[in-house]
């Protein structure tokens, strides 16, 4: 009986570059969270910081409360994720706030290919948020937001991100 020859192919890396090490037990962060030029109040509406006297001084417009409910207590914003996040972790600190997060992060996939749906071809190219800026970038803005995520989780939390 002969012996099963081995599979002289190497797995493709997934980075050209291996992606940054983690140093500690934290993430690597190449520049410091800053503060949000905003704050959330108890209403969910948003207030701009003393530092910060009109939108248009601000890279980004704040977040925009879309949908509220007290029973169950829920809100909706559209905006800019990371700076939501940063003001969250600055009203409630590292208490945490939540108990679960479910995220459906940019997978960076949209990139002038095709796919298939409802049995027809079609785009996969779902707008400039879902392109990739290289793999370096994309692991730094995941990690990123994992990061802050991580911050206004309670202790116990978990974190939903789907595959």
């Amino acid at each position: 009986m002969s012996k099963p020859k081995p599979n002289p192919r190497k797995p493709k890396a997934l980075y050209r570059t291996p992606p940054p090490k983690p140093v500690g037990d934290d993430f690597v962060h190449t520049t410091p969270i800053a503060l949000a030029p905003f704050q959330l109040r108890e209403d969910g509406s948003i207030h701009l910081n003393g530092h910060v006297s009109t939108v248009e001084e601000i890279k980004t417009p704040p977040p925009k409360l879309v949908h509220a409910t007290d029973s169950p207590f829920l809100r909706l914003y559209h905006g800019n994720s990371l700076e939501l996040l940063d003001a969250i972790y600055e009203k409630y600190g590292d208490a945490g706030r939540f108990d679960a997060i479910f995220a459906d992060p940019p997978y960076f996939l949209s990139n002038g290919g095709i796919s298939c749906h409802a049995g027809r071809m079609v785009k996969a190219d779902k707008g400039d948020w879902d392109k990739s800026r290289g793999p370096e970038l994309n692991h730094e803005f995941n990690l990123e937001w994992l990061k802050r995520c991580q911050r206004v989780l309670k202790p116990n939390g978990t974190i939903w991100i789907p595959a």
